[in-house]
């Protein structure tokens, strides 16, 4: 999971994110946020201090090195929950993932806030296999982008949200 401050939202960008996590990590760069690889640990490698903690999900191997597997009740919380990041500005999320049909309701991939608000934003696999990314601006208004293929096939997927602070993108695999 990667977080920045601005967007990444040309297509140029976007496959370049999807193809520079293939194999390595990302570089620390400029606006770069909050990056966890979630590779035994969920510590922020971004420098900014951004390290999680970690309830009941369990190590498993990952597209790139280690990764978690969340059951359903499992969480990684980030206690000053990226205050840096506002829904009303330029933001960009990205994560691999990776899910199979046996799931029910909506499965979060990333999400910040616990209730649909102000300030809230998330990407999740809804029950019919799309995913939808939301984010809620200072007036609670929502920016929903959705998928229209099922990505709940067992296979690792990258994801990237992006909001130019009028437009809101969804990516899946580049």
């Amino acid at each position: 999971v990667a977080v920045w401050d601005g967007k990444h939202s040309s297509e140029t960008e976007i496959r370049q994110l999807f193809e520079d996590t293939k194999g390595r990590v990302y570089d620390v760069e400029d606006d770069l946020i909050g990056y966890w690889p979630l590779d035994n640990d969920a510590d922020d490698y971004s420098g900014n201090g951004y390290d999680g903690v970690i309830t009941t999900a369990t190590p498993s191997e990952g597209h790139v090195g280690g990764a978690y597997y969340f059951s359903g009740s499992d969480e990684i919380t980030i206690s000053d929950n990226l205050d840096e990041i506002t829904t009303s500005d330029e933001f960009t999320v990205a994560a691999w993932f990776n899910a199979d049909s046996s799931g029910s309701g909506y499965r979060w991939i990333v999400a910040r806030g616990t209730a649909w608000g102000a300030g809230n934003l998330g990407i999740y696999l809804h029950t019919d296999g799309t995913i939808q990314a939301s984010a809620y601006d200072v007036s609670g208004a929502q920016t929903i982008s959705s998928s229209t293929n099922g990505w709940d096939d067992d296979n690792w997927h990258h994801v990237v949200y992006s909001y130019d602070g009028e437009r809101a993108k969804l990516h899946v695999d580049g």
